[in-house]
């Protein structure tokens, strides 16, 4: 029952972000590190074992959805783009690990907190797995 109630939320969440209007002329949520650490807050306290709210909830599935797929980037980026990955994963990181190293860069350089969040998750996630050369 809860995996079914989880995967429902995480699929609304899903198909609210690529429902975002992408004209100029329409408002858009913040898509800024100022609300993702928000969002990814919600994640760490989840992951510590605290009871969410629904909102929190979703804000949490939000964060987890968007980082892991940075997860499958650097694959992506080898096969697709045909070019060296922008991060290496050791074996057995999961997206927890992925999202407190996140997190703990957010909280560790608020100055970039105005970046766009997918370029906050590429520069922690590189930061923390460099390519060996």
């Amino acid at each position: 029952m809860r995996i079914n109630i989880f995967l429902t939320i995480l699929f609304f969440v899903a198909v609210l972000d690529l429902t975002q209007p992408l004209t100029a002329q329409e408002p858009q949520p913040p898509r800024d590190g100022n609300q993702f650490l928000k969002e990814c807050t919600q994640s760490i306290r989840s992951m510590d074992g605290e009871t969410l709210t629904s909102l929190q909830l979703a804000l949490n599935l939000h964060c987890v959805a968007y980082i892991e797929g940075f997860t499958d980037a650097p694959l992506w980026y080898v096969l697709v783009m045909n070019g060296p990955p922008l991060y290496c994963f050791p074996e057995g990181v999961k997206v927890g690990q992925a999202t407190r190293i996140v997190v703990k860069w957010m909280k560790d350089h608020p100055e970039s907190l105005h970046f766009e969040k997918g370029i906050i998750i590429g520069i922690a996630l590189k930061i923390a797995f460099p390519c060996k050369e």
